[in-house]
């Protein structure tokens, strides 16, 4: 837009062509977040709350783009991330499958 300065459409476009919300499926292995994405491919920033070994909690954001992305856990504030939620403050509008 001219406001931003930034291009909207190749978000937006596939979020207004879509009949659906996504359905998100994901697993926490090998110190990586794999994210999938079953039906319509729709990007989106996803907040994920990491619980660590020691009980303590941490959040981070993830560009989700594409039908399936493994975002390597690395640094002090992801290794050994034992738990995932995603979305935790449920901000998204997306149906997470078990």
């Amino acid at each position: 837009t001219k406001t931003t300065g930034k291009k909207v459409q190749p978000f937006l476009e596939p979020w207004l062509k879509s009949k659906q919300v996504p359905h998100i499926r994901y697993s926490l292995k090998d110190n990586a977040l794999l994210i999938t994405q079953e039906g319509d491919v729709l990007p989106f920033l996803l907040e994920v709350e990491f619980t660590m070994a020691d009980g303590t909690k941490t959040l981070g954001s993830f560009p989700v783009k594409d039908k399936q992305h493994r975002f390597k856990l690395s640094g002090p504030k992801f290794a050994g991330a034992k738990e995932a939620r995603l979305d935790p403050n449920g901000k998204l509008l997306i149906k997470i499958l078990e």
